[in-house]
């Protein structure tokens, strides 16, 4: 029935067409993290047999090199992109530079989209200056430059030192782990949306000059011996301790 309508709207004048497969109370997941990459781009690719107008393909694709493919395929002419734009609105310029690395990694979590639902602003887990890019417009060299000390190398801690790195000051970020990560690197055992934006941070602060410390907890002495002039507290938030054995239906295997 689509193609019939597209065929119509490309007699009727359409420039374009935007290849939209539903919405967000659609009973077919369309954006969720378990949607593969460019899912419904055979959409677009039948609209593109039946008129000759460009035709646009969206949902699910946020990485550079499966939009390339799309397009390549001849499936469709453009791709549209929401939620990956909302994390980093660089991301058409980082991938034109091949800069795929530099990407922010959207991870499909949808927060920005139920904020909307609730008519709030967007907010966004892995970008937090989206919606307050006029209160922060860019991270500006400081006046006076700082020695600055972070403790925990979860993604809170990760993204205060490279801000502070980047505004020029003198970072060290401390971390009791192995690895810098937090609470995500567990998480991202179950959902590699997190592993691959664990992986991104991890990458962002071995570009910067920040003195990372892994394995090493800061007692109040040692911060007194170290002489900050800021330090930063980031440890993340505790698992609740759940005694499985105890709950009804559950046992352990």
């Amino acid at each position: 029935d689509t193609i019939e309508m597209v065929r119509l709207l490309e007699r009727a004048g359409a420039d374009c067409i935007n290849a939209q497969v539903g919405s967000e109370q659609s009973p077919v997941p369309l954006i969720q993290r378990w949607v593969p990459q460019g899912a419904f781009a055979y959409v677009a690719e039948a609209y593109k047999k039946a008129i000759r107008i460009p035709v646009v393909t969206a949902y699910r694709i946020k990485d550079p090199h499966v939009a390339e493919r799309i397009v390549a395929k001849g499936q469709a002419d453009l791709v549209g992109m929401g939620r990956a734009l909302l994390a980093d609105p660089e991301w058409p310029n980082k991938a034109r530079e091949g800069r795929f690395g530099d990407i922010r990694p959207c991870v499909s979590c949808c927060r920005c989209l139920e904020d909307t639902m609730i008519s709030v602003p967007a907010s966004c887990t892995v970008n937090p200056r989206l919606g307050k890019e006029i209160d922060y417009p860019n991270y500006r060299p400081a006046d006076v430059k700082r020695k600055v000390v972070v403790i925990g190398g979860g993604p809170a801690g990760m993204q205060a030192a490279q801000v502070a790195a980047m505004r020029g000051h003198d970072v060290a970020l401390y971390d009791r782990g192995p690895r810098l990560g937090g609470s995500l690197l567990l998480a991202g055992i179950l959902n590699e949306e997190l592993e691959t934006f664990v992986k991104y941070m991890q990458s962002q602060v071995r570009r910067l000059p920040i003195r990372v410390k892994t394995g090493e907890g800061l007692s109040a002495d040692d911060i007194a011996r170290i002489k900050p002039d800021v330090v930063i507290l980031a440890p993340g938030g505790t698992s609740p301790n759940i005694e499985f054995g105890r709950l009804p239906g559950i046992r352990l295997l």
